[in-house]
């Protein structure tokens, strides 16, 4: 089974440098509305089908006043 372990957010959405680490298993994920929540789920979803869930072009996934963006994502195999 294949499971997140980390992942890094540079200048995307209203993220300009942050990294998750996960447990062994995500249940949810929690917070105030405007924190970023979904944003963290579409980042995922980047990773996995190189696209914003949301259908809009890349160029809106950039922070504003930054010319690009990157997710890093760091896999569990499993469970390795």
């Amino acid at each position: 089974m294949v499971g997140i372990q980390q992942l890094t957010l540079v200048q995307f959405r209203n993220y300009i440098q942050k990294e998750f680490h996960f447990t062994n298993r995500i249940v949810g994920i929690v917070g105030p509305n405007g924190v970023g929540k979904t944003n963290v789920l579409d980042a995922l979803y980047y990773l996995s089908f190189t696209k914003s869930y949301f259908s809009r072009p890349d160029a809106q996934n950039v922070h504003h006043a930054y010319q690009g963006l990157r997710i890093d994502g760091k896999y569990n195999i499993n469970n390795n």
